[in-house]
């Protein structure tokens, strides 16, 4: 049950991804270097566990979809801008 319901979070998260990505207004590079950061693989755990914690105070996966994808944006733009030179001092 646990392996149907992470997949089922991971697709709805990942549609859900899809289309804010699609109705980007920016350039298309820029759009393709945001997917391709944002679709480069993971278990969308953090999606997940926001969806989780709505069913279980009673709502659905669906009315947390927006804050779960929230989340894995600021996941996201962590991991990149963490590698970046002037924010890491790393060799």
């Amino acid at each position: 049950m646990l392996h149907e319901k992470l997949t089922q979070y991971s697709k709805l998260a990942d549609d859900t991804l899809a289309e804010l990505l699609g109705e980007s207004a920016c350039a298309p590079i820029l759009g393709e270097s945001m997917a391709y950061s944002v679709f480069s693989g993971g278990k969308r755990i953090r999606p997940a566990l926001c969806m989780a914690a709505a069913e279980l105070c009673g709502g659905t996966a669906q009315d947390a979809i927006y804050a779960a994808a929230a989340l894995e944006l600021i996941h996201t733009y962590s991991l990149i801008h963490d590698d970046l030179p002037a924010m890491d001092n790393d060799d």
